[in-house]
């Protein structure tokens, strides 16, 4: 339910109402200015209470419906932020979210049409640190400096967020997936080299991908994006591993065999 907190004020026969609604979004506030049609003194009023003068109440009436529809608005600015944020960050809920967005926007359906077109305002106004491409459901705006390879916008974004190391899993997912095959192996080595591969990393990259996932998996034809995440993630764990503790036959059992370790 929709909470509420209004103040309101009567000046030269014209209603002013102040407030603020509190939201699953945060505290929204919102000001309208009403036309009394009639005679009123001047002064504050108690909004929630009955008034003595019926043109004052009508005021309040009017100012109802333009009131909760500007609430509603902000809300749906603020859901739509959120969405955007979490689907730069790999959120696969919210990439489908904005998908349907932007197909019921296709279609003409005013809420749709309203929350994406807010969506590519938003993204034009708070690029991604100058990454590259931002993606919105299909619809791509160039930013002004643009990445040559996956493998560049994966060492961008990584360096973008290395003091939110929660991130990690979301961005190693989502960029992972979009990779050709024969740069998985630079990219599991870079990300190596950048961060420390600790469980709660690794658990989330299991749980953000599908049953195709295979830890450290290694073969020719890896084009399903879930093995893709999982070869690389793998690798990288392995190799950090081999650096520690010095054992190569638990890196690459092929490699030891080869050096007769």
């Amino acid at each position: 339910m929709l909470k509420l907190k209004a103040s309101g004020y009567i000046n030269n026969n014209n209603l002013y109402v102040v407030g603020v609604a509190n939201t699953a979004f945060g505290a929204i506030p919102f000001a309208h200015m009403e036309p009394v049609k009639g005679r009123c003194k001047n002064g504050p009023i108690v909004i929630g209470l009955e008034q003595r003068n019926p043109s004052v109440e009508d005021a309040i009436e009017d100012s109802k419906d333009i009131i909760l529809n500007n609430i509603l608005k902000e809300k749906i600015k603020a859901a739509v932020e959120n969405l955007v944020e979490r689907a730069r960050q790999g959120d696969q809920n919210a990439i489908g979210i904005l998908c349907r967005m932007r197909k019921n926007a296709a279609q003409r359906i005013p809420r749709a049409v309203f929350s994406y077109k807010y969506a590519v305002e938003y993204c034009k106004c708070k690029p991604i640190n100058d990454l590259g491409i931002i993606t919105i459901a299909g619809d791509s705006i160039q930013t002004s400096t643009a990445c040559n390879s996956p493998l560049q916008l994966l060492k961008k974004t990584l360096a973008a967020i290395k003091n939110d190391p929660k991130k990690y899993a979301s961005i190693i997912s989502s960029h992972i997936a979009n990779m050709d095959p024969d740069i998985l192996k630079a990219a599991a080595i870079f990300i190596a080299d950048k961060i420390d591969l600790v469980s709660e990393i690794l658990n989330t990259v299991k749980k953000q991908n599908g049953p195709t996932f295979i830890d450290g998996y290694i073969g020719s034809e890896i084009k399903d994006n879930s093995s893709k995440v999982g070869f690389v993630v793998g690798y990288a764990k392995r190799l950090q591993d081999f650096r520690t503790n010095g054992r190569l036959r638990e890196f690459s059992p092929q490699i030891a065999w080869e050096l007769g370790e």
